[in-house]
């Protein structure tokens, strides 16, 4: 049995020419027509739920919810990534959670086109001051990092990024590498070049 999955037209592509007939009415046994995910939204919250707790139990993880918030950001996004999309997006933001619930601000597209998190309207903006009275910091990218006057040990930086996801994650090396997008065995060479010896 062959069981087949496309994104075109393949009775079209039949009448251009551009797909074998044949092949097409082998295959075409049964025919299931399955939207997009974003013409489906109902289903984005039950299938979240079920990509994070794979996640959860795959990577071993703590605990995680989605917060009606988080919901609601899933659900304007518009998915040109379909449903693979969402499982990465879930799996990404459950390797990168910081607490026991995935936030709003805590889902991490992939997509440039990427929703800005919803803010309330009491929230102060970027350049008003916080609840301590002090503006909100600028926040930091390739474009804006400063560079030293005199010398930039890039090697030595690189090392120090790659100790500190370490920690970020608890020395798990798996999740580190996800998040660097390195593989696992990039990242054990690069923490041997730091000489980082994770405490057992």
């Amino acid at each position: 049995r062959i069981i087949c999955a496309t994104n075109r037209g393949l009775q079209e592509m039949v009448e251009q020419g551009t797909f074998r007939a044949d092949l097409y009415h082998r295959l075409s046994l049964a025919v299931l027509h399955i939207p997009p995910l974003r013409e489906r939204r109902e289903d984005i919250p039950l299938l979240a739920r079920k990509f994070l707790d794979d996640a959860v139990q795959r990577h071993k993880l703590p605990p995680l919810e989605l917060t009606q918030a988080a919901i609601a950001r899933l659900m304007e996004y518009s998915w040109p990534g379909n449903v693979r999309e969402l499982l990465n997006t879930i799996e990404r933001s459950a390797l990168l959670a910081t607490s026991s619930q995935l936030d709003a601000d805590d889902i991490h597209f992939l997509n440039l086109t990427q929703p800005s998190p919803p803010q309330a309207s009491s929230q102060a903006s970027p350049s008003s001051p916080d609840r301590a009275g002090q503006n909100t910091p600028p926040v930091i990218t390739h474009e804006n990092f400063p560079l030293p006057d005199d010398q930039l040990p890039l090697e030595e930086h690189i090392n120090q990024l790659a100790i500190r996801v370490m920690k970020k994650f608890n020395n798990n090396k798996s999740h580190a590498a996800r998040y660097l997008g390195l593989s696992w065995a990039a990242l054990q060479r690069r923490l041997q070049k730091a000489g980082y010896e994770p405490e057992s």
